[in-house]
């Protein structure tokens, strides 16, 4: 028995390659976007969700817990590619904690907003 007809049988429409990575990937993007993501994706061919397949994202949580391990020393800021504020933060041991601290409570959020931002060309 074929995909497609399996498909038929359980009564589902086929999901194409967009809204599977859509469904892999949807917590690491910026709720606010989600649903104007998930219907573009939905509405993309499968050559066009191949290529969002391409596309690498970083990970909220892992980017979270570097910050709460080396955030001190600026490593959150570099896996985020902001190079001057990581320099900074190595210097001044976080700009004496307190930039340590906001950057704990923030970079979830700014993982994912840069995600939803990288992704946007290929919507």
């Amino acid at each position: 028995m074929d995909d497609e007809s399996f498909e038929a049988k359980k009564g589902n429409k086929k999901m194409n390659q967009a809204m599977v990575w859509f469904n892999k990937n949807k917590g690491k993007l910026e709720s606010s976007q989600r649903a104007i993501i998930q219907k573009k994706c939905s509405e993309m061919s499968d050559d066009k969700g191949m290529m969002l397949n391409q596309v690498s994202l970083k990970s909220p949580f892992l980017a979270f817990i570097v910050s709460l391990l080396l955030g001190e020393f600026g490593v959150d800021r570099l896996l985020l590619g902001e190079i001057g504020m990581a320099v900074l933060k190595f210097f001044t041991f976080g700009v004496f904690g307190i930039l340590y601290l906001i950057d704990i409570f923030t970079i979830m959020g700014r993982v994912k907003k840069i995600n939803t931002q990288r992704i946007m060309p290929y919507l």
